[in-house]
């Protein structure tokens, strides 16, 4: 896919398209086009903005957890750590990889992830495989600190987009095996497929993690010999689509389940 970034503005925006008869005057026709024009521009705005105060309270979120942290937060180790936890879990989930999900997660939060991974194996969960490069954003959307047991822990809220063409697999089994999970998801959805052959299928979806820490001080690290480590305390998958998009034309068609994992 050559424009990512398009594909995303075309899920997320409505289309505006004028239906305007063809034995409508001139005038009127002229007329017409003039307001949709204003009304494409003034939705253009509001989106602009929108995205804007949405980068605004992302940069608050992470400038909250760098005094949280001091000196020793990197906001790009940060993120890039994040974004292989999701990986990991994203599969762990899909396996239902009990081992995994206990190492990776909080006490409370390894069993509702792993009664999650147990009671929703649905092909719509098996469709839900994204790798690092395919995570398009990865967001902080909210930051708290709370007292647990006489211990203070940091929890974030970061929210990714994954966004991945079935041609990206790397096998012709591993497409085929995709093509007939999302025949076998649209089944049971009880959603027609409607779906053009010839146009690239891209999966989009959109997970909230939560990772927590302990935040300790620098005499308890220094008497422990290492810092606490960030772990997952909840996962959750709040949107799942499937796009039928055309590159070359940009004509699209998007699907969205309403009972993603």
């Amino acid at each position: 896919m050559a424009s990512p970034t398009k594909l995303i503005c075309l899920v997320k925006r409505p289309h505006i398209q004028s239906s305007t008869p063809a034995s409508t005057s001139s005038g009127a026709c002229y007329t017409n086009r003039r307001e949709l024009s204003h009304l494409c521009a003034r939705f253009n705005l509001k989106w602009t903005i929108i995205e804007l105060l949405c980068n605004l309270r992302s940069r608050y979120w992470m400038w909250r957890l760098h005094r949280m942290l001091d000196k020793e937060f990197s906001e790009s180790e940060f993120l890039r750590g994040t974004r292989e936890a999701a990986v990991v879990m994203i599969e762990a989930i899909r396996r239902a990889d009990w081992a995994c999900i206990h190492n990776c997660c909080t006490t409370e939060g390894s069993l509702d992830v792993y009664s999650l991974a147990q009671n929703g194996k649905t092909p719509l969960m098996d469709l839900i495989r994204f790798q690092s490069q395919h995570l398009r954003d990865a967001v902080p959307v909210n930051v708290a600190r709370d007292w647990i047991d006489g211990k203070c822990y940091i929890f974030v809220d970061m929210a990714f987009i994954g966004i991945r063409n079935i041609r990206d697999f790397a096998t012709t089994a591993e497409q085929d095996e995709m093509m007939e999970l999302t025949q076998n998801a649209l089944r049971e959805s009880q959603m027609p497929e409607q779906l053009v052959p010839s146009h690239s299928r891209i999966f989009l979806a959109e997970i909230l993690i939560t990772f927590r820490r302990e935040l300790i001080s620098d005499a308890e690290e220094e008497s422990e010999g290492e810092g606490a480590d960030w772990l997952v305390d909840a996962y959750k998958v709040f949107r799942f689509k499937l796009v039928n998009f055309s590159p070359v034309t940009l004509q699209c068609r998007v699907i969205e389940f309403l009972k993603p994992v």
